[in-house]
C-alpha cells in the first residue's frame, strides 16, 4: 500500500471545512471526514485507477462534497 502524506495547511483547512460543515447540520463535518478518509483509503489501495489530470497528478472526486482529493 502506498503512503499518504498530507501537508500541515492542507490539515488544517481539512479541519476548519469539517467544521464549517458542522456548524451547518450537526455530523455533517463528521460525514465530511468520513467520506474523505474512505476517498484517502481508495487513493492507497488503488493510486492509479484515478484520472490522470496534469502530468503525474490524478484526482479523486468526493461524492457528496465539492472537492477533489
Amino acid at each position: 500500500m502506498h503512503e499518504i502524506v498530507i501537508h500541515e495547511s492542507a490539515e488544517d483547512e481539512l479541519n476548519a471545512t469539517a467544521l464549517f460543515y458542522e456548524l451547518r447540520e450537526p455530523n455533517l463535518g463528521e460525514e465530511f471526514l468520513k467520506e474523505l478518509t474512505v476517498s484517502l483509503n481508495r487513493i492507497r489501495e488503488r493510486p492509479f485507477s484515478f484520472s490522470l489530470v496534469f502530468d503525474e497528478y490524478r484526482r479523486s472526486l468526493l461524492s457528496r462534497f465539492p472537492y477533489i482529493v
